[in-house]
């Protein structure tokens, strides 16, 4: 098994070829918003597909949305109340 997983300040890139072979790309745009995208392969279904993804963060909330060829929707919203109190979806 392989791996190769690269961090930058403002990158994220990680690869995995393997039986399920993918990769994925996570960059900031801005000093709040993150893009990125990913690709893979599920060898035993054989099916590939693609996914998308962003991520919005401040001082007090993180909110994402992923969508995903799949037929996968998600998203997450995470609010800092104060710094003892922390709610999210």
């Amino acid at each position: 098994m392989l791996f190769m997983h690269m961090r930058t300040a403002s990158a994220h890139n990680y690869t995995q070829p393997n039986n399920n072979p993918g990769v994925n790309y996570f960059q900031s745009v801005t000093p709040t918003l993150s893009l990125g995208g990913e690709a893979f392969w599920w060898a035993s279904q054989m099916k590939s597909g693609f996914g998308l993804a962003a991520r919005h963060a401040n001082d007090t909330s993180i909110s994402t949305l992923q969508v995903a060829s799949t037929g996968l929707l998600a998203a997450t919203y995470v609010h800092k109340i104060n710094d003892k109190v922390v709610m999210g979806t």
